[in-house]
C-alpha cells in the first residue's frame, strides 16, 4: 500500500481521493454515483477520473517498478 500511495503522488488530488473512496482505503467503499455526489460530477465523469488515474500510475516509474497492469 505504501508503494502504491507513492505512485499515486503523481496524480491530482481529485484522482487520489476518488481512488481512495472507490477502494475504501480510509472509509467504506463508495460507488461511482456516491463519489459523483461528493465531487459534484456525474458517475461517468468519476469513471473517467479513475481511468486517467490508473493510467498515470501504470505509466509512472513507481508503477512500472510495481508492475501494475
Amino acid at each position: 500500500r505504501k508503494d502504491l500511495e507513492q505512485a499515486m503522488n503523481e496524480n491530482t488530488l481529485r484522482e487520489r481521493e476518488a481512488m481512495k473512496l472507490y477502494h475504501g482505503w480510509d472509509c467504506n467503499k463508495c460507488t461511482y454515483p456516491e463519489i459523483g455526489e461528493i465531487f459534484n460530477v456525474s458517475r461517468e465523469r468519476v469513471r473517467q477520473i479513475l481511468r486517467d488515474a490508473y493510467r498515470k500510475i501504470r505509466k509512472s516509474n513507481t508503477g512500472k517498478e510495481l508492475k501494475l497492469k
